[in-house]
């Protein structure tokens, strides 16, 4: 049974088509005015639709008639892994101009009735209301997409990134803390031993220093991360430990008659030690 409203609160078809109102005097059921209006309203989206869709020539107007033609090659189109930036701008276009004409048929719908469509009164413009929701879904869909495309490109360059870093860092360290046995003397005298063992020294109080500042300040001794400003130091450090240990064997297999000779350097000249303490080597003039 068709519902009908009072006549004082509906304006006339003239004065509606003057106001730009489609009638709706009738509820949405096939009578002749309702087509009417159906008719108009297709129309319209099918001109607003033509300047926006970028489809062949014999498919450029959204028919309602080829609705269902239509939908299968704008789906194969409009994917959301096919779309693209242009694509995309079209689909958002699109989307509001159908939501337009969705959102007049409602305001022109509360006007007459007094309440939004709902259910059944949204017949027609049933497939826009569709076109709509899929169109809808298929942008949040592309876009929900980028963004994880975008993330993960990022954390493959960040992994990749990373990995190059721990890779240099441990080639710099293997560098850093490898034997040094080159650069010591062919001949080690005991002032070689000396030097070492002052330079050894000197670092580890510059250690034991940084350690008791930070345990004045925080009342702890630092942790390994902690520690990475002296870095350096701790490779120096082991190095020099390294060389002396080094030395010391050398001292302890070689000739007493060498220890007090004179030594080749590291570059290939003189030692520090002078040329004459063979003179002085009581072991020397006993022989002499």
């Amino acid at each position: 049974m068709a519902l009908t409203t009072p006549q004082k609160n509906i304006p006339n078809s003239h004065q509606q088509e003057q106001n730009g109102v489609l009638p709706l005097s009738s509820p949405p059921h096939f009578t002749r005015t309702n087509s009417q209006m159906i008719e108009r309203l297709e129309g319209m989206i099918s001109q607003t639709s033509s300047l926006l869709f970028t489809l062949p020539s014999n498919e450029r107007r959204y028919d309602w008639k080829t609705e269902k033609q239509n939908q299968t090659q704008l789906q194969h189109i409009w994917r959301p892994k096919n779309l693209r930036a242009k694509e995309r701008r079209e689909m958002v276009s699109a989307c509001r101009a159908l939501r337009m004409q969705i959102k007049k048929f409602e305001d022109e719908f509360l006007t007459s009735r007094g309440h939004a469509p709902r259910g059944a009164e949204r017949a027609p413009l049933a497939s826009t209301y569709r076109q709509y929701r899929e169109w809808k879904r298929d942008i949040r869909d592309h876009a929900a997409n980028h963004i994880q495309s975008l993330v993960r490109a990022k954390s493959a360059w960040r992994k990749k990134e990373l990995l190059l870093r721990e890779k240099e860092n441990s080639t710099r360290s293997s560098e850093k803390r490898r034997p040094r046995s080159t650069l010591l003397p062919a001949v080690i005298t005991a002032t070689d031993i000396q030097s070492l063992s002052a330079e050894k020294r000197k670092l580890k109080q510059q250690l034991k220093q940084y350690d008791q500042r930070f345990f004045d300040l925080h009342g702890r001794m630092p942790n390994k991360i902690e520690k990475e400003p002296i870095r350096n130091l701790y490779e120096q450090y082991h190095d020099i430990k390294t060389r002396l240990i080094q030395a010391e064997a050398l001292h302890k297999n070689a000739p007493s008659l060498l220890l007090h000779t004179r030594s080749l350097s590291s570059d290939g000249g003189l030692s520090p030690t002078s040329s004459t303490d063979h003179l002085n080597d009581p072991l020397l003039q006993r022989r002499s």
